[in-house]
């Protein structure tokens, strides 16, 4: 499997809620289409509600809806960390150190990665990544550029052309916003580590592909994480982790299939009481109000 079919899949079962919702509201609206006069109809509802729903249904809708606002500004917080972040790297101070090693990037960027913008600034941590979602750019530190040599420095640019290729700063905003607005669907949280995982390793074959060995860019890992600093989070840009060491090193990736099925046997039940809580919740006022107004 590759990194889409994950992505493919987080968006597809993240779907599932807004499409519950989606029909809950069309067969609310479908009264109006009928040509019901919504303002009796809107009396009728507050009228069915009071005669059919008891305090502890009041108290669950409300919850509820509760719930549903705390979902949604999680998900427009998440938005908002990754273009906070995305704003903090591209406001880092251009770099004006060596111009021949600047020449040579911009040399080897028109030769083999033709159309890719490559930004470099000043930046103690050995940082390469790629970062913009709508024009994506890579972007190289200072301190990578003092720690890599010419033929690992080719490496991580291979790596990280890849990611520019396909986007991949888009992908994981999307990806991370929606687990942040799910995060009681154990599928969504796996779905979304496995493509962040599945997304590296692609880049990282990409990069060998183009180099011919894998020797560039495992010497390029090694290095970042010997001269890393110990407050820096490994899980930004260009970051060593083991499945990647392994992959480079030319073991298999194992995936553990019970932890597999003890995702989907936990998010089936979790996504069904969500779906089906959203469609009661969108139709309420249609399902009540037939209780005053039959057909």
């Amino acid at each position: 499997m590759k990194a889409r079919t994950d992505f493919a899949a987080c968006l597809a079962i993240s779907a599932v809620p807004l499409i519950a919702a989606s029909l809950g509201l069309y067969r609310f609206i479908s009264v109006q289409t009928a040509g019901v006069d919504m303002t009796p109809l809107a009396g009728a509802c507050r009228i069915a509600y009071r005669q059919s729903m008891d305090a502890t249904g009041h108290v669950g809708l409300a919850a509820f809806s509760v719930l549903l606002l705390f979902l949604f500004v999680r998900s427009v917080s998440a938005l908002w960390r990754g273009w906070r972040e995305t704003r903090r790297i591209s406001r880092l101070s251009p770099w004006k150190g060596d111009s021949l090693m600047q020449s040579k990037i911009e040399e080897f960027t028109r030769t083999h990665l033709a159309g890719t913008r490559i930004r470099l600034v000043e930046a103690d941590e050995p940082m390469a990544l790629t970062a913009g979602y709508w024009s994506p750019q890579i972007i190289l530190s200072s301190g990578l550029l003092a720690a890599l040599d010419e033929t690992e420095l080719e490496a991580v640019l291979h790596h990280e052309a890849a990611h520019v290729a396909r986007r991949d700063p888009l992908r994981t905003l999307i990806a991370d916003c929606c687990r942040t607005a799910l995060p009681f669907i154990p599928a969504v949280s796996y779905l979304v580590d496995r493509f962040r995982t599945r997304k590296e390793l692609e880049a990282d074959a990409a990069a060998i592909k183009s180099m011919g060995s894998p020797l560039p860019l495992a010497s390029a890992l090694a290095k970042i994480l010997a001269t890393m600093p110990a407050q820096t989070p490994l899980g930004v840009g260009l970051s060593p982790t083991e499945a990647r060491i392994d992959a480079l090193l030319g073991k298999p990736v194992r995936e553990s299939r019970a932890k597999l099925v003890g995702v989907v046997a936990t998010s089936i039940p979790a996504l069904a009481a969500l779906s089906l809580g959203l469609y009661l919740v969108a139709s309420s006022p249609h399902i009540t109000a037939l209780h005053v107004c039959p057909p």
